[in-house]
């Protein structure tokens, strides 16, 4: 920014004595924080098409990562080594019925009672990526439920259990308080 001042100067021009108010000034710095966030928007975008274009040739290849959000549909994992997110579909998670619960932040398997919640290690399987929707498909090298865990206990829930979480209210059905009154 120095150099800037004295560039007029050492080059043999006459300096401007022009001081700008201050709205001319927060306009500026405006203007150069929408630049700078633009900038660096696009460094992330084109950091995250790279690293896609580089994984897109390693389908099959393991990775460690990080849950980084849940949704309804599945679970955002983050790569530790690359830090590009991907998702596991829930239909990929086990042979169990997956379910999304807001309240206490996890996805309950509600046969087997397992749960996934954020910041949980994970190691995955690159099964595709999509670069140009900047997409990573991605599956459990093994799957979190095994059809003979839920054999021999059962169905006996581990840690969740269907009647829990209607208790809770998690299902979308009205359940009726201790006095009578319906609640959601």
């Amino acid at each position: 920014m120095a150099e800037r001042l004295f560039w007029p100067c050492s080059h043999g021009l006459e300096a401007r004595a022009t001081v700008l108010s201050e709205e001319e000034l927060h306009e500026i710095g405006k203007h150069i924080t929408f630049t700078e966030e633009r900038a660096d928007d696009a460094e992330e975008e084109l950091k995250t098409v790279l690293i896609l274009q580089m994984l897109s040739n390693h389908l099959g290849e393991e990775l460690d990562c990080v849950v980084s959000g849940l949704a309804n549909f599945g679970v955002f994992m983050r790569s530790k080594k690359f830090g590009v997110e991907g998702l596991v579909q829930m239909a990929d998670l086990g042979p169990d019925e997956w379910k999304y619960e807001p309240t206490p932040q996890c996805i309950v398997g509600l046969n087997s009672g397992r749960c996934i919640r954020l910041g949980w290690a994970m190691k995955v399987r690159i099964v595709s990526v999509n670069v140009p929707a900047r997409q990573m498909n991605l599956c459990p090298v093994e799957p979190l439920v095994k059809i003979e865990d839920q054999k021999k206990r059962g169905k006996q829930p581990k840690r969740f259990s269907r009647a829990k979480l209607e208790r809770r209210g998690s299902t979308g059905s009205p359940q009726r308080s201790r006095r009578g009154r319906r609640r959601r």
